[in-house]
């Protein structure tokens, strides 16, 4: 399952980079016809890509959590928004390219969905359900409500 997750992380991220060399390739010159031809072809094409991006990589990851802001992130999630945004933002210092906002919140959109995508699909990945320490946590926590309300 691993390499399989690592296999499509690496074919997506390489499909990421020949779209975005300006469609210069063969490649990126088809995909710029199809896309252009839908209705908000390009925001959706972001969208998708970091959805499956980001669905990939967390379950390569085996939805492996970090602490950042108080919070627990999937690392898979924070590693692909860290990336996109220095993506996205570099495109102001280079002419032939434009940075625009839209294309940064459909990029954070698509991430949020694919790690939702990953919880929905494999809702334990990652996760212990059961065992000594939640049950010891949990009766922790049961005695100290016990304890404030007597």
């Amino acid at each position: 399952m691993l390499f399989k997750s690592l296999a499509s992380a690496i074919f997506l991220l390489i499909l990421f980079l020949i779209v975005n060399m300006d469609f210069q390739t063969p490649i990126g010159r088809f995909i710029n016809l199809v896309v252009a031809n839908i209705p908000y072809g390009d925001k959706t094409m972001h969208f998708l890509l970091m959805a499956v991006f980001t669905f990939l990589l967390n379950g390569a990851l085996n939805n492996k959590q970090l602490r950042w802001a108080g919070q627990q992130w999937p690392a898979g999630s924070l590693i692909v928004a860290l990336l996109i945004t220095l993506e996205e933002c570099s495109q102001v210092f280079i002419p032939s390219r434009n940075f625009e906002m839209m294309d940064l919140v459909c990029n954070y959109a698509g991430i949020y969905a694919g790690g939702l995508l990953l919880l929905f699909l494999l809702p334990g990945l990652g996760h212990q359900t059961t065992g000594k320490a939640n049950e010891r946590t949990t009766t922790i926590s049961i005695q100290a409500i016990f304890n404030k309300t007597r």
